[in-house]
């Protein structure tokens, strides 16, 4: 199985997340994301939101116990659900051609990942000291 499919010309956070650590980023749909969401469904938006949350946050938390690794997930839930909801908001759907709109989703997602990982690689720099 391919692990990684050029997660840095993702046009999205979610779009990201389906190109890097494709097994583990299954595994957390499959056996955290799925089973929550059904369980808050009768929460209906609010529910989808904290299942998002909670999986994100746990995956934080999977590569460390430290809140800067809970708070590198959770930003990650975070953006994804503000591009969901903007993508929802303005009805905008994903093109697969490749024009100046995608160019910029890419490079603003290369710039809000890089971003993040700050706060991942402060951590494992705090680990080896």
């Amino acid at each position: 199985m391919d692990n990684f499919k050029t997660p840095y010309l993702a046009r999205s956070i979610m779009d990201f997340w389906n190109r890097w650590h494709i097994s583990l980023s299954s595994w957390f749909r499959e056996y955290l994301f799925t089973p929550l969401s059904i369980s808050f469904r009768y929460w209906k938006i609010f529910g989808i939101v904290l299942a998002v949350l909670i999986t994100f946050s746990i995956s934080g938390l999977w590569h460390g116990a430290s809140w800067l690794f809970i708070l590198w997930g959770g930003m990650h839930g975070i953006i994804l659900l503000l591009e969901r909801g903007f993508n929802m908001l303005f009805h905008i759907k994903p093109r697969n051609k490749w024009n100046l709109i995608n160019v910029f989703n890419v490079f603003k997602t290369f710039i809000l990942v890089s971003f993040i990982w700050i706060y991942f690689e402060v951590r494992i720099l705090q680990k080896s000291n």
